[in-house]
């Protein structure tokens, strides 16, 4: 094999493995790295999100998204604006997982408490497809709700 035909085996080879990471990342839908969700109050809240495959919410390997609020107290984990809150993130977050017309369970008394190999968090349900969850696990420094873990489930919420 000559060294032009090598190296250009070895570029094509790479660009193919990077096209194949990249394509995992959007499993689900593409992740939006950056943005803002609506806070109670009406202001935005500004993130950043990345994504690995760990164990942190599940017994088993999974890729995992964690959004981190730029202003770490953005985002109330108080009284009624916590309930307010928690819905818009969830309603973000919720939405790259299935179709449009999923209609996820997103307010906090309807979260479930766990999934199948879950370990930790709770669980949004879609109301329209029964085997649809989405695993989430709120981060809370002092008042405030500073990121957010979530994965899709095996199944859907228990």
């Amino acid at each position: 094999m000559t060294k032009a035909l090598l190296l250009a085996s070895l570029i094509l080879g790479g660009l193919l493995i990077q096209q194949a990471v990249a394509q995992q990342e959007d499993v689900y839908g593409p992740i939006q790295r950056k943005g803002y969700i609506t806070n109670a109050n009406g202001d935005k809240c500004w993130f950043k999100q990345n994504i690995k495959k760990e164990t942190y919410l599940h017994s088993i390997p999974a890729d995992t998204r964690t959004l981190i609020f730029d202003n770490s107290k953005c985002m109330s984990a108080e009284g009624i604006e916590y309930g307010a809150n928690i819905m818009m993130i969830n309603n973000f977050i919720a939405y790259p997982y299935s179709h449009d017309d999923a209609a996820f369970e997103s307010r906090v008394e309807e979260l479930r408490e766990s999934s199948m190999f879950q370990i930790r968090g709770k669980c949004i349900q879609s109301a329209t497809y029964p085997n649809i969850g989405v695993a989430v696990d709120y981060m809370m420094k002092g008042k405030f709700i500073t990121s957010v873990k979530h994965a899709m489930t095996v199944d859907g919420c228990e």
